[in-house]
Order: C-alpha cells, then structure tokens, then sequence
C-alpha cells in the first residue's frame, strides 16, 4: 500500500495561507465524494481549527458539475463557475485554496478576467503541482502530490514480485505532501 496523507496536505497549505496572514480562506472544490477530497477540506477545517479561526460555511464553494454542460474542461469550467458565484457573492476571503491545480486555473482565469489582482487582492493556491502550474501566468502555488515517485515505488514493488515468484509482500509507506511556493500568493 502506497498512502499520502490528504489531510496533512490540507493542513500543510491552510497552514502556510494563515502564516502568510490570511484569517478567511475560502475553500474552492469540487463536489466533497471522494475520500481524497473530504481529507483535504478536514485538513482545511482542521488547521483553521488549531489556529483559532472558526471555519465560516460560507467560505465553502462546492462545484455542483451537471453531466453534459461542463463539457471536456470539467474542472476548468467549475473553477470558473466557483469564482463567479464568489465574485458575485462578494465573499470577503483573502485566499482562495482550490482542490487542485486545474479547479484554481479556472478561478485564477475569472478572477483575472474580472480585474482581481492575483495575488494582489486575493491569493489562490491548489493541489497537484501539474507542469502547467509553474508556467501559469501568476505561477500556480501548490501541494506537491509525489505521483512520480508512488509510480516508481509501486513498479519497483511490483517487479520485486515477479522476479522474486513469491508474490506481494504486505508493504506499506507513507508519501509526504511538499509545498511548492510560486507567485500566486502573498503576504497580507
């Protein structure tokens, strides 16, 4: 079993948002069905939480993707829509944390088409570290999800038990989640 630990690397980026002053962080998702999407957003609540900062529903904005209408880009689309209902709420988040790198490309994309300054009036960061996000214009603040380094692991493992012919040990680790700090955010 190859594991990482979702819910430190929601704690890890909160953390990180809050030591650069930020007290309301909205949390931008899609919708909260997966286990690995609910351990980020406890992480979220949790380092809200244990800095003493009461996590606020109305930070919370969940993309409610119809099948048909969001077409290939749908996570694009819902990082759109997410910050259009944010912009249109007026939400007073100083921090946008998004629950990967394709759901903050389409914040960041309204965001800047509406005339909000990234990070100038609003820092946003997500999940994944895609090879996009360090060429996005701001470059893309992000959690860093080893997914070279589980695939070489799990192949390692896998071709340990074939030459071996005495079948999968029962292995289990642990992958550490890695803050990648770019120009998507700042200090307030």
């Amino acid at each position: 079993t190859i594991r990482f630990d979702s819910r430190g690397s929601g704690e890890l980026a909160t953390n990180y948002l809050i030591g650069l002053g930020h007290r309301k962080i909205a949390f931008a998702t899609m919708p909260l069905s997966r286990w690995t999407r609910q351990e980020i957003y406890h992480g979220y609540q949790d380092a809200l939480i244990n800095s003493s900062i009461t996590p606020d529903d109305s930070f919370l904005f969940v993309a409610d993707p119809p099948n048909d209408s969001y077409g290939g880009d749908i996570e694009l689309t819902a990082g759109a829509n997410i910050a259009a209902d944010f912009l249109a709420g007026q939400c007073d988040a100083t921090a946008i944390l998004c629950i990967n790198d394709m759901v903050a490309f389409g914040v960041l994309q309204t965001l800047l088409q509406n005339g909000v300054r990234v990070p100038d009036d609003i820092s946003v960061m997500g999940f994944d570290d895609v090879p996009f996000a360090g060429v996005y214009s701001p470059a893309l603040t992000t959690i860093r999800y080893p997914s070279e380094q589980t695939g070489r692991f799990a192949a390692m493992m896998l071709l340990d038990s074939i030459s071996s012919n005495k079948g999968l040990d029962m292995i289990e680790m642990q992958l550490t989640p890695q803050l990648v700090v770019r120009q998507s955010t700042r200090k307030i």
